[in-house]
């Protein structure tokens, strides 16, 4: 017996050093990381919470999981036997957990033949989180072992979260809610009302066993309570007891290094002298001219480009969410640029279905209105709602439907956005430019600089460098081709001569000029609403269009739209109304004699492609002008 004390207190004594000489591995900071769970106890003693209330019980304290993770870094002072060493760490923790709070209780009586039976209903109220913070911790060590005792302080806030409510019929059997089943689901969604700021604190011990050198392998335990409730003004809050296994890794010293004497200086060898050749230029634009070194103009002509396009913005979310958007009508970058350009007062209309939470449109407007405002704060910006009843759709695609967001203008036009696109056209003259140097060499090198601009040296036949005409005036940047050539006169080394040949060319086409003018192009007049016959939204920009192409003698033709839902012959007298509507707006922007010589075509069916947005976009009026 006493042998197998003295060999377990010598292996002790070994391992305890091997520790120590791990830690004195150590440098300034450790790598850590852990990952952890066990039980959280929560409060209960309440009826219910801000997102669920519950006017028939009360719920008591209930118990359930608790995880964590954390990273982080750690002081690494060396630990040692018998002495007092304090070690700081700070680390970034996520955590989840679930709080199932169950109630059981007796709601009434039932009468079933002769016989009187309580109702008994089980409410269940199931609450989980995960939450993200920052925890800095004091370890202290004072022992023959390496067991640290810890003490932390945890500020979070909830990333996710969610409560479900459900009611459940225990007895009799025999009795069922008015949905036929004996469970009754009263909410699943967020908790409202919850603390921006959660403030928890932690007390534990660790173990650290040296793995390799610079790798401690540390086991702990530690009990967590929160100073604060999770909900403002209201009693739930957690207490839990962890267990977790972490890693801490110590970060290696740097080398110095080593101090070699650097090589001796290589032979100076003779060299032939080399000429440099520097040619400044700078250019001033003018009027309709640009002058090089205020000597030589060199005329342009200055193209402008001005580009429409209407957008008709439809966003559509997914169900249940007032945040997730499942699909596009519209390009987002264009929509940013039409709210950036324009100050007309902006119209929201946000749908959502009866099957959907209360103010789940009114969620999804606000959604729409703030990103709205995040791109031009000055917009005003008035939001409508419509609650779909789901229990009127004759075609369940109009459920999908029920989930969109349009945005048009309060007058009912839809937004557009310009682009002005700008080019300086020069001419083909040649500018030939001259210089000599006056000191002898056998090698001519030099380097050209145009304005800020540097070329390359102009020992290459063909020199490519770039140009902006004048800081002030910020227009598109040109592309210049430089042509050189270096000749010698016989027998006069002194004297040799640089001729430098300039050509401004375009940089590229116009790409907004219209190749062919009689090319048909198409455009939306207006959009109708399922079922309806008026047109809901105009594009005003079309009907000026049509004004242009019909005092040009250009013919127009009108296509109504209709979708792929419904009877033919409803279609058709849709298709009808539709044109009737379209020719009255029409009838008061350009008058009635013009709209004579418009043809109206044949309806155009919706052919599904797979997306919500394709179909709404797919009601109304096109107009196609041209052949």
């Amino acid at each position: 017996m006493k042998h197998s004390t003295r060999f377990s207190l010598i292996f002790m004594s070994i391992f305890i050093g091997q520790f120590l000489q791990a830690s004195e591995a150590d440098t300034a900071f450790r790598m850590i990381g852990s990952i952890g769970g066990g039980a959280s106890y929560h409060s209960g003693g309440f009826s219910g919470i801000p997102s669920v209330k519950t006017c028939c019980t009360t719920y008591p304290n209930t118990q359930s999981s608790l995880f964590e993770f954390m990273l982080g870094l750690r002081t690494s002072n060396v630990l040692q036997q018998d002495k007092f060493t304090l070690q700081g760490s700070i680390q970034a923790s996520i955590s989840q957990f679930n709080a199932p709070f169950s109630s059981k209780d007796i709601v009434g009586n039932i009468i079933n033949g002769n016989t009187v039976t309580q109702v008994l209903i089980d409410y269940s109220l199931a609450l989980s989180g995960m939450m993200i913070g920052l925890e800095p911790r004091l370890h202290m060590h004072y022992s023959k072992l390496p067991i640290s005792l810890f003490l932390g302080f945890n500020a979070s806030s909830f990333i996710t979260n969610n409560a479900n409510q459900i009611e459940r019929i225990i007895k009799p059997n025999d009795v069922n809610y008015t949905n036929g089943t004996k469970e009754l689901n009263r909410y699943d969604g967020n908790i409202e009302g919850l603390n921006s700021l959660l403030f928890s604190g932690i007390l534990g011990m660790e173990y650290q066993f040296a793995v390799q050198e610079n790798l401690l392998l540390i086991p702990s335990i530690a009990y967590r309570t929160y100073f604060n409730s999770f909900i403002a003004d209201h009693p739930w809050s957690m207490n839990g007891m962890i267990a977790s296994i972490g890693m801490s890794y110590a970060i290696p010293k740097p080398e110095k290094p080593i101090d070699i004497p650097p090589p001796p200086p290589p032979p100076i060898e003779e060299k032939e002298p080399e000429i440099t050749l520097n040619m400044h230029f700078h250019a001033l634009l003018n009027d309709a001219m640009v002058e090089f070194g205020d000597t030589i103009p060199y005329p342009y002509e200055r193209n402008i480009n001005l580009e429409a396009k209407t957008i008709a913005p439809i966003y559509m979310f997914e169900k249940n969410s007032s945040e997730n958007i499942s699909e596009y009508g519209h390009e987002e970058t264009l929509l940013e640029i039409a709210i950036k350009q324009g100050n007309a007062p902006l119209r929201i209309l946000a749908m959502a279905s009866d099957q959907e939470s209360e103010n789940m449109a009114q969620a999804r407007a606000e959604y729409i209105k703030k990103k709205l405002l995040d791109i031009n704060p000055e917009r005003s910006i008035q939001a409508e709602t419509r609650i779909i009843k789901t229990k009127g759709l004759r075609y369940p695609e109009l459920l999908d439907e029920s989930r969109m967001v349009m945005i048009a203008h309060a007058d009912g036009t839809l937004p557009i956005y310009t682009r002005t696109d700008t080019q300086l056209v020069f001419q083909e003259t040649s500018i030939r430019l001259i210089t000599e140097p006056s000191i002898t060499g056998a090698r001519i090198a030099g380097m050209a600089s145009l304005g800020n601009v540097k070329t390359k040296t102009i020992e290459e036949p063909d020199i490519t460098f770039s140009f902006s005409p004048s800081v002030a005036d910020p227009i598109e940047t040109q592309k210049f081709i430089a042509q050189s050539f270096v000749t010698f006169e016989p027998n006069l080394k002194s004297k040799s001569r640089i001729e430098l040949y300039i050509r401004p060319i375009l940089l590229r086409e116009n790409v907004n000029e219209i190749q062919n003018s009689n090319t048909s192009k198409e455009y939306i007049l207006g959009y109708s609403d399922f079922d309806e016959g008026s047109l809901s939204m105009i594009d005003q920009s079309v009907t000026q269009r049509i004004k242009k192409a019909l005092s040009s003698g250009i013919p127009i033709t009108m296509i109504p739209l209709i979708d792929d839902l419904g009877k033919s012959d409803h279609n058709s007298i849709l298709a009808k109304e539709r044109v009737k509507s379209a020719l009255k707006i029409l009838e008061s922007e350009i008058g009635k004699n013009a709209l004579k010589n418009v043809t109206i075509s044949t309806p155009r069916v919706f052919q599904a492609d797979g997306k919500v947005s394709g179909r709404i976009l797919h009601r109304g009026i096109s107009i196609r002008i041209g052949e």
